[in-house]
Formats: structure tokens, sequence, C-alpha cells
């Protein structure tokens, strides 16, 4: 068996891509960004989610018009060859075709490295509250990973059931986070003035802090906002294709306003200083109102971390069975049993655990290593995938104007034949046009796609200044 049923609606989709990107990212992630880019947070989440729906609308429009779980492996070979390259297997089409097979496993492997960053950031979560911190992290690492495994294989049908429900739950925490930030001189009193960092609350371009330390603050923003890409490979199951690209966007917009509140709450509790030198300072923010709740408040914000490892395992288990049927790994990762893609499911756990071994010999900051790591990969994906937007957008432009050369051309001829062909063809494509696509749909179908050129110039200035930073490191 290797087909997967169509269960997912739209909240299902929605929820998903929200959990992807709203979890333990934020929680962990944060105090390196306020690091980066200090008072101006709000600007670095800004622009970093301004980023994320340039090349979130890149991979709407290419999922609309060619939705499949192997996502940027098929956009990739549509958009740059033509029916003919495919049929006569020329050079151009397997120049193609292993551009998209370096492509898709890049995917592969940021994915993994979010999973390792998740599992890495989570022992440090339980170590600072419930764990002795003298148990090994190899072993930690292994027993956070190992969960969502066997939950992905037995329990997989729970998954979309669970999620929903975290996701409803984190919101509330995010939510309260913001609430405590406005009434903060009401809530802690006479602790504000122990608990502030005296280093002022700046939140708009300060004049001590460079540009290039906002430009590595937005950088680090994307790790918070990768996932909603992930989506996409839950094309097949989901009972409306169109409703995969809503969610993208969707997903990434409501994440935007969130982050930004969330930022500017917690720097003007703590301030800049006090704010990046916390581990969680979401976390802090209660543990600070009720210092008697910390361990259960810690318990609390790893719940949505587990999910995150819970929805990023599906994602790519779903994507290794895609490369398994198209013949780019072994037969065996596309055996569907107990609705779950039992083999891909234990491949993504393991490797992602090796990723940690990796992450956590690391000098530096494993959370940044392993989010460097992925944000670096995945800023290759999104440079290609902005590209190939533009470019099947110019092809298919160039194919409907010589068509309709054609037709004119015909239609001196055989005025009749060709007036009732047009007929024809606006009877078809009024059928096939669904009525309540929506804006977002139709912006999509009917807008040249800017939004790749500006996905791909960001993504190629992170590529190369990033690289470089990494390896200097």
């Amino acid at each position: 068996m290797s087909e997967l049923t169509k269960k997912y609606k739209f909240i299902d989709i929605f929820l998903a891509g929200y959990s992807y990107i709203v979890g333990t990212g934020i929680i962990t992630i944060l105090p390196l960004i306020i690091g980066k880019a200090k008072g101006n947070t709000w600007l670095a989440f800004l622009f970093g989610g301004i980023i994320s729906i340039f090349t979130g609308l890149s991979y709407a429009k290419l999922n609309l018009e060619i939705p499949s779980n192997d996502a940027e492996y098929s956009w990739i070979i549509k958009s740059f060859t033509t029916e003919n390259d495919e049929k006569e297997n020329n050079k151009k089409y397997k120049r193609v075709k292993l551009l998209s097979t370096i492509i898709i496993y890049a995917v592969m492997f940021f994915g993994i490295a979010m999973n390792s960053t998740l599992s890495v950031s989570i022992v440090k979560l339980l170590k600072k509250s419930f764990v002795n911190p003298e148990m090994s992290n190899n072993k930690l690492n292994g027993l956070i990973l190992g969960i969502p495994v066997l939950i992905n294989i037995f329990l997989s049908k729970y998954t979309s059931v669970l999620n929903n429900s975290v996701s409803v739950f984190t919101t509330i925490g995010l939510v309260t986070v913001v609430l405590f930030g406005l009434f903060k001189n009401k809530i802690y009193g006479n602790k504000l003035e122990k608990i502030f960092g005296g280093d002022g609350n700046k939140f708009l371009f300060e004049k001590d802090n460079s540009f290039i330390n906002l430009f590595m603050g937005v950088f680090l923003t994307i790790y918070t906002y990768n996932g909603f890409q992930s989506i996409v490979q839950m094309s097949e199951e989901a009972k409306d294709k169109s409703d995969i690209p809503k969610a993208m966007i969707g997903s990434v917009s409501v994440s935007i306003f969130m982050y930004i509140a969330v930022a500017i709450s917690i720097i003007s509790i703590f301030g800049v200083s006090n704010s990046s030198k916390k581990l969680a300072p979401i976390v802090d923010i209660f543990s600070e109102y009720k210092p008697g709740l910390t361990k259960i408040i810690y318990l609390i914000v790893v719940i949505p971390a587990f999910t995150n490892l819970l929805l990023s395992m599906m994602s790519r288990s779903r994507l290794l069975k895609k490369l398994s049927e198209l013949k780019l790994a072994p037969s065996i990762f596309k055996e569907v049993k107990i609705d779950s893609p039992i083999y891909s499911v234990l491949l993504v756990g393991v490797v992602s655990y090796f990723l940690t071994l990796i992450g956590g010999n690391s000098k530096n900051n494993p959370i940044e290593t392993l989010a460097s790591i992925s944000n670096i990969f995945a800023f290759f994906v999104f440079f290609c995938i902005n590209i190939a937007v533009i470019y099947k957008h110019n092809k298919d432009k160039n194919n409907a104007n010589n068509t309709t050369s054609a037709n004119n051309t015909t239609s001196a001829n055989n005025t009749t034949s060709a007036n009732n062909t047009t007929s024809a063809n606006n009877t078809t494509s009024a059928n096939n046009t669904p009525k309540d696509e929506g804006r977002i749909i139709k912006f999509l179908r009917n807008t040249y796609p800017f939004y790749g050129i500006f996905g791909a110039v960001f993504s190629f200035i992170f590529i190369i200044l990033f690289s470089k930073d990494f390896i200097n490191k």
C-alpha cells in the first residue's frame, strides 16, 4: 500500500502552517535576534516576514499550478523545461532534473536541520526546569526525537487534532505575553525596576545599532518563519488543493503580527540587554510574575515544540515517500503501513538525531549553529523557487502569445471554425475555473510575479553574506 487518504480541510492546513512557524523557534531564537537587532527587533521580524511572504507567494503560485507532494522537484522541472524536452530526454532536461534533485534533497536537509534545532532547544528548556543538568544531551535528544517518531508511526491520524489543539494553546500563551507587556506596570508593580534591564526601550532605528546587525537579525528571523513552505507536502492529503496556497500566505501573515507584538512586549519588560541574555524570555515573563510556577511554565512551553517535531517529521517523511515514488530514493520508503510511511519516518528521525551530535559539538551556540545551517540551505531553495516562478510565468506568457498568433492565422482562413473553437475554449475555461477562488488565488493567477524578483534578490544576498559568516565561525 502506498496511497495517502485525503483528510485535511483548510483549517487543518492553516493551523499546520501556523504551528510550523509559531512554536519553540520564537522562544529559543528570540534572544539571539534581540542580541543582533537590539531595539530594532520588531523591524527585523517585519522585514523577515515580508521577505518570507515574497517567497511564500512564489511557493503558493507554483503549488496552485503544479500541486504535488514532491513540490520543489516538479516545480523546477516543469518551470524550466517543456513537454518536448521531457519526451526527448535531452541535455537540457537532464541538467534541470539534476538541479531539481539537488534542490529537493536540500529541502529535505534543512527540514531535518530544523528538527535537530528543535530537539536541542527542548533539551535546554528541560535542563532549565525538570531534568538533571548533568544528564547526557545525546540521551535526551534521542528520547525527544524518538517520541514524535513513534506518534507519527502509530498515531498519525491524531496528529492533526493534536496540532490544532496546541496551536490554539500556543496562541493564547503569546497573546498573554503581549498583554503582560501592555499592562506591565500593573502586573509587576514594584518588581519592574528589579527585572528591567535599565538600558532603555528604543524601538525605532537605534543610532548605536548598525544596519548590518539589523540585517543579521532579519536573517535569524527567517528561521522563526521557516516551515510555512512545508505544508505543500500535504497537497496529496488536502481535500481542496486550493487551500494549500491560501493557508500558506495566511499562516505567515498572522505570524508577522504575533511576532512583532511579542518582541516589543519582551523588550519593554526586560530591556534589550537582559532579553538577549535569557534562555527563554517568554517563559521568564511568567516566572517573574509567579516564581513558583517556573517549572510548570517551562513544561508547558515544551509542548508546542513536540508538536512542531510531529508536524516536521510528518512533512519530511511524506516528501521522502514521494522521492521514493520518483525513484530518487530506495523503494522501501514509499511503503505505507498503519496509514503512515513508516520507514520514511524512521529515517528522518535517525538523521535528525545524528545532526544534533554535530550541533552539540559546535564551539558556538548549538541552536544558532543549527539554525544557520538550516537557513543557508533554505535560502538556496528559496532563490531557485523565486527564479522558477518568474521563468515559468514568462514561458507561459510566450506560449500563450504564440497560441494566440496561431489562432489568428487560422481565423483568417476559417473564421467560423475559429469562433466556434474560441467559444468552446472559453466555455471550457469557465468550467475549469472555480467560481469562488478568493482574492489570493485570483491575485496569484492574474498578477505578474514581482514577488519572485524581490524574493530571489534577498535570498541571494543572504546566501552570500551568511555563508561567508558561517565559514568564518
